[in-house]
């Protein structure tokens, strides 16, 4: 499990490589709180390295949308993989979070 944070103009990409469960989500919950803390204006959390997502994971996902939204900030979710992208659409996750299915998700300012 791993999480790199790419400053993006006004945004920030989180890069998250692992699995999004009960059993690593302490592991993030810090990076998760910096992300909320730092100001940006959007935060885009790159799931396309993430392999596994279970409710406990998602309802990280949940707390952290809250967070942001309670300062006016949206999150939005880049390119999940199909078994996580499954899971969202079963318990109703794609009607409350934005998530794009491709690089377009991400706007890269080089």
């Amino acid at each position: 499990m791993s999480i790199q944070i790419v400053p993006n103009g006004a945004e920030v990409i989180a890069i998250m490589v692992g699995d999004l469960t009960m059993a690593t989500m302490n592991d993030y919950l810090p990076a998760f709180v910096e992300l909320s803390l730092q100001g940006w204006n959007d935060v885009i959390l790159d799931m396309t390295g993430v392999e596994s997502l279970d409710t406990a994971g998602a309802g990280l996902l949940l707390a952290l949308r809250d967070r942001l939204a309670r300062q006016g900030l949206e999150l939005r979710l880049n390119c999940p993989q199909p078994g996580p992208l499954l899971l969202m659409k079963q318990i109703g996750l794609d009607q409350t979070l934005t998530i794009s299915n491709g690089p377009e998700g991400l706007h890269l300012i080089h």
